[in-house]
């Protein structure tokens, strides 16, 4: 079997939390899928985001692209996390416009859940925040493997406390014109991650 030889995309990015506005990126592409980004974080020093696995892996699709591309697209970043699970849960999330501004953020406590039940609660009331805003494209990041397979049709949703969430999630997608959901590692999903602690410190 031969070797794939990937090829190179330049494209300007943006990453909210991360740089204070848009950068360049290389897109590493095999068989039209992104297998990963090298986002040039601060100055000279390039990071590589990736290599994705197979279900983490972004096709190079027009709607992406044109999102990724986009100088209107806005940017949502969810999270949730359950502390002795389920016996207290709180979700988080930030929303920022193109330029990579804070537009709106989101904190709150929402009692006894799972930690995949608070993702998705985050993801969830991320959307309506965006919705809110009269978002038009939107690219929404998490760090929940689970619940961005979930809603890209990747993964089945088996858990029957899970179903209705997803359902909701999906609605909530396609009441945006142009819509994209990509996992993040947990390092680069700070800021939502520090408005769910936060919900936390408020609760006690």
């Amino acid at each position: 079997m031969g070797t794939m030889t990937p090829s190179f995309r330049l494209r300007t990015g943006v990453f909210p939390g991360q740089t204070p506005g848009p950068v360049e990126v290389f897109d590493v592409i095999v068989e039209r899928a992104i297998i990963g980004s090298f986002y040039q974080l601060a100055g000279n020093r390039w990071e590589f985001l990736g290599p994705w696995s197979d279900e983490h892996r972004v096709l190079e699709d027009s709607t992406a692209d044109c999102l990724l591309r986009d100088s209107r697209t806005f940017w949502l970043y969810t999270d949730g996390a359950s502390r002795e699970n389920p016996a207290s849960a709180a979700i988080g999330a930030v929303l920022y416009d193109a330029q990579g501004r804070v537009v709106d953020t989101l904190s709150r406590n929402i009692g006894p859940a799972t930690n995949n039940q608070a993702e998705y609660q985050a993801f969830i009331e991320g959307l309506d925040l965006a919705l809110q805003h009269k978002v038009s494209g939107l690219v929404v990041r998490a760090d929940s493997q689970l619940v961005v397979n979930q809603v890209r049709g990747t993964f089945r949703v088996k858990s029957a406390k899970l179903k209705p969430l997803h359902k909701k999630a999906v609605e909530l997608l396609g009441c945006f014109p142009k819509t994209h959901v990509e996992y993040i590692p947990r390092k680069y999903n700070r800021e939502a991650d520090q408005k769910a602690n936060a919900a936390f410190s408020n609760a006690s």
